[in-house]
């Protein structure tokens, strides 16, 4: 996709002198250099031998024309240069950084539909391989969570092909930060959401995912951003989830789970899941034993929290309608 653009056009047809680094012929051929004509024999000497030529001198007009269409062809070259440098690497690097964009465009974050349900299930398989088969919320569940919570659920999708690549579902809930122990199973009732509470303080983040071929896209994000825009309209106090820890599998040989989430925030080592999840605002407040079945981090879960910086105590327990996610 590059293109090649020729060079600029030259003007004079004579040979030139070789120059002394200056950017301009010090001696033009033929021409006596006023105070040094020693140092001029030689070169006109010189440009004889080289060119074949005869040495005949040349007016004061001739000398600033050639002057001047040598100034001419060096402008043209070095702007033909500076257009062929712009104009046949950039727009390659333009066009890759474009359809970057335009791919980014073309997700978006909605709202949960039963014509979703087939693909999240898929998904769910993809993305959480090292997970206890039972752990995987599968085309039922996400029924059930549809008709109890839909504003609480989200996929997010590749407008191009009609694909779920990514998800999030949560419920309301009532939680005690100051016992704060429970397993995935006990809190969503058993993959159910059967406890939702539209009275509850907190939006629980049951689960998301984004499909490996689609992250670092900005879905991960967005995907939070929807359950905290859930929070605020509704006014609870924060959002509480249960993360993973999948880069735990490197390390357990090393030092305990206690450890590595302790040099995960202070940015001695990155986890693929924790890191992300502190740079969009969650805090860690615990860790949960036997959370739930995973090979990858020995069954331990962060205990995470955002806090609804908009909460008003004084409006609690009211219901409202959240909006449908932008983007």
């Amino acid at each position: 996709m590059e293109v090649c653009v020729a060079g600029g056009v030259v003007g004079s047809q004579a040979p030139r002198p070789t120059s002394k680094g200056r950017g301009f012929p010090s001696v033009l051929p033929g021409h006596v250099h006023p105070r040094r004509p020693h140092a001029n024999r030689n070169r006109s000497e010189g440009w004889k031998m080289e060119c074949s030529l005869p040495v005949v001198p040349v007016p004061v007009e001739a000398s600033v024309r050639l002057v001047h269409g040598w100034f001419r062809d060096v402008l043209r070259n070095t702007c033909a240069h500076e257009w062929n440098r712009r104009n046949t690497t950039s727009p390659g690097l333009r066009s890759a950084s474009q359809a970057e964009a335009q791919g980014a465009m073309d997700l978006r974050v909605v709202q949960m539909e039963p014509k979703h349900y087939v693909q999240m299930e898929r998904l769910q398989k993809i993305c959480y391989p090292t997970l206890g088969e039972w752990e995987l919320m599968n085309r039922d569940h996400f029924q059930r969570h549809h008709e109890t919570f839909p504003e609480g659920q989200h996929v997010a999708v590749d407008l191009r092909t009609g694909d779920v690549v990514g998800m999030s579902s949560g419920l309301f809930v009532h939680f005690d930060l100051d016992r704060p122990q429970h397993t995935f199973q006990d809190i969503t009732d058993q993959l159910t959401f059967a406890g939702h509470d539209p009275l509850g303080e907190y939006y629980y983040g049951a689960d998301i995912s984004v499909h490996p071929e689609y992250r670092r896209k900005g879905l991960g994000s967005k995907l939070y951003n929807a359950r905290k825009n859930v929070a605020v309209q509704c006014n609870k106090r924060g959002v509480i989830a249960g993360g993973l820890l999948p880069g735990y599998v490197r390390c357990k040989g090393q030092m305990d789970v206690r450890t590595y989430v302790d040099k995960v925030i202070q940015g001695e080592l990155a986890d693929p899941t924790l890191t992300f999840q502190l740079c969009n605002g969650f805090q860690v407040r615990g860790l949960l034993s036997q959370y739930l079945a995973d090979s990858a981090s020995d069954n331990w879960a962060t205990l995470l929290y955002w806090e609804n910086p908009g909460y008003e105590p004084s409006k609690a327990g009211r219901t409202k309608t959240a909006a449908h996610p932008a983007g």
